[in-house]
């Protein structure tokens, strides 16, 4: 009766850790597999796989969370698949590197053949580690090319693994700006505050759906700029940027602006193109800095606060007018990225008449959300590997 009670007081304490260190508890407590909240067991299965765990899992929702991984492992795949050239050429183009990537490949189609046929949550961690392997061998390829701490760009990856910030640590802390566009990044690692110095951050064309607390402790970031993902809500700590300057959040699934936007009294430029907001926060009115704010293709009702109608009728902007270009645009087909641009132009809000104006360059594309078989014809690899000589 005494370890029974003394079970459940543990539990109850747990319940005000955070979740790291719940799951570090799950782990390690010798006594867990007595507890009654199951999701304590399941979370000690979680650590070993390098996933944001936006939500605490349940039971219930274990095995979809199981799934939804296999989806997403399937995902990163398939983005290799698609730049097989290039992951080539940045791994040198030469027969070592191609096949270890045909190896690799194959490993990754024999894992995802098992887990389908037991459902084991092992092959889970399996398939992560192949991919974590991938990543760091192209970012620790394209590093040695020369640390800039000027400008560090990354392609033709799918994470950034905290490993790899660890074992390089002392050269992140002085990067002042990352170039991670056009990757397959669904989040960003844990540790990624250890980027000190970092004043701008792309990532446009990510399938961002999930954004780290410790972001707010970047506190030198002034540019961030973020599209084609789907994330739904910024954490709260992302206000914690005061000094930004310029933010995009382009072809998200945005539905609500926190009010918090009030701490960014430092930004001049706010691109929401492309979500689904319907309420502006009044609290963009408190904003002394703003110059430009873009709000094509969202749900934007009339009815908003007296504060925003009084906002943008101090400027002399016919708030009705933009409420007719929006919808007016959402039923308009984009035939090309020249007209795309145009109409960004349309609705570009340039509340201080500002004499320069830098388009931003977006690509509209359809994102699918489930990959129901994986297919990584790898015999295109395998001929080039043939004809690859083994002299050096």
């Amino acid at each position: 009766m005494l370890d029974l009670l003394a079970d459940e007081l543990l539990l109850n304490i747990t319940q005000y850790l955070p979740l790291k260190a719940r799951l570090q508890f799950a782990a390690t407590a010798h006594r867990n597999y007595r507890l009654s909240d199951d999701s304590l067991s399941l979370k000690k299965k979680l650590l070993e796989i390098s996933a944001p765990l936006a939500v605490e899992p349940t039971l219930h929702s274990y095995h979809h969370y199981c799934k939804s991984r296999i989806i997403r492992f399937k995902q990163e795949i398939a983005f290799f698949q698609s730049r097989q050239n290039d992951v080539l050429a940045i791994l040198g183009n030469t027969p070592f590197e191609t096949l270890f990537l045909i190896k690799l490949l194959k490993k990754a189609t024999e894992i995802n053949f098992h887990f389908e046929r037991s459902g084991d949550e092992k092959y889970i961690v399996q398939f992560d580690r192949v991919l974590n392997i991938l990543n760091a061998r192209l970012i620790n390829r394209q590093l040695r090319k020369g640390l800039n701490t000027d400008n560090l760009e990354l392609s033709c990856i799918s994470r950034l693994p905290e490993h790899i910030i660890t074992q390089h640590e002392e050269y992140f802390r002085t990067v002042r700006r990352c170039q991670f566009q056009d990757n397959c990044l669904e989040t960003l690692p844990e540790n990624i505050d250890c980027f000190e110095a970092l004043q701008s951050l792309n990532l446009y064309d990510n399938p961002i759906s999930f954004l780290p607390r410790c972001i707010g402790r970047l506190a030198n970031l002034e540019y961030f700029y973020l599209s084609d993902g789907f994330l739904r809500k910024l954490p709260t700590e992302f206000f914690d940027l005061i000094n930004l300057k310029w933010l995009a959040l382009s072809n998200m699934q945005l539905e609500i602006l926190p009010k918090d936007i009030e701490k960014l009294q430092a930004l001049t430029w706010l691109y929401l193109g492309n979500n689904r907001i319907e309420i502006l926060p009044k609290e963009i009115a408190t904003l002394p800095k703003l110059g430009e704010i873009f709000l094509e293709h969202n749900a934007l009702r009339i009815c908003q606060s007296s504060e925003i109608k009084k906002f943008f009728k101090l400027r002399r902007i016919d708030w009705k007018n933009v409420l007719k270009t929006q919808r007016s645009l959402l039923h308009t087909k984009i035939e090309s990225a020249e007209d795309r641009i145009d109409g960004l132009r349309c609705l570009a809000l340039n509340l201080e008449e500002a004499p320069c104006y830098l388009p931003m360059r977006e690509r509209a594309r359809s994102s699918t959300g489930n990959i129901e078989s994986l297919d990584l014809e790898t015999t295109k690899l395998k001929e080039r590997f043939e004809q690859l000589s083994f002299r050096s």
